[in-house]
Formats: structure tokens, sequence, C-alpha cells
């Protein structure tokens, strides 16, 4: 049994400037940050270099692909175009790459951190 949502014309049209809208609310945000990383960096450091290891630090990439991640498969699920076991799934795979990824730093290497 195929629960699958017929879409018409405008609504494809619809959920495609959603889309555009989300993805310049990003890009924007993208723009804000890095604007204020460059304006905050002291004359001494290379702003490029601030911004790119704020990104490293924040994980940013990994931050940004779970979350488009659990955006489709939320939306994918609610069109019935995967059904509710595919869903669980892909939840429960990105929690277990999120919580795998949560690492307690070893005694000997925060050891050797400190001054």
């Amino acid at each position: 049994m195929n629960n699958a949502v017929s879409l018409d014309a405008k609504t494809i049209i619809q959920l495609a400037w959603i889309a555009l809208l989300a993805a310049a609310i990003v890009a924007f945000v993208f723009v804000i940050v890095g604007v204020l990383a460059f304006r905050k960096v002291p004359e001494k450091w290379n702003p490029a270099f601030t911004f790119s290891q704020m990104f490293e630090r924040a994980k940013a990439l990994q931050m940004i692909t779970v979350i488009l991640i659990v955006l489709a498969a939320a939306f994918l699920a609610t069109l019935g175009v995967i059904n509710s076991n595919g869903a669980v799934g892909i939840f429960s795979g990105i929690a277990g790459y999120v919580l795998g990824g949560i690492q307690k730093e070893p005694k000997e290497e925060k050891a050797a951190k400190e001054p």
C-alpha cells in the first residue's frame, strides 16, 4: 500500500520557493558570521585562518549535514515517500553518528596541552 502524496505543479513551486528562501537565510547567516569574524580579528592575525578555524572548532559542516538529513527525512516521511520504518532508521543512524562523535580527551593528551 503506497500512501504517497501526489503533488501538483503549484505545490511543487511553493515548496521550491520555501527551499530557496531557506537557502537564502542560511547564506545570509554565513555572510553575517563571516563579516563578524573578519572584523573582530586583531591586525596581526589572518582573518581567513580565523574564519576557517571557527568553523573547524564548531564542526559546522557536520552540524549542517545532520540538520539537512533530518529535515529531508522528515519531509520525505511527511509526504509518504518513505515509511515510518525508513525514517526511524535514518534518525537512529544520525543519533549514533552524533553520539559516537562525542569523545573524551585522554588525560595524557590533556596534560600535555596544559602549560
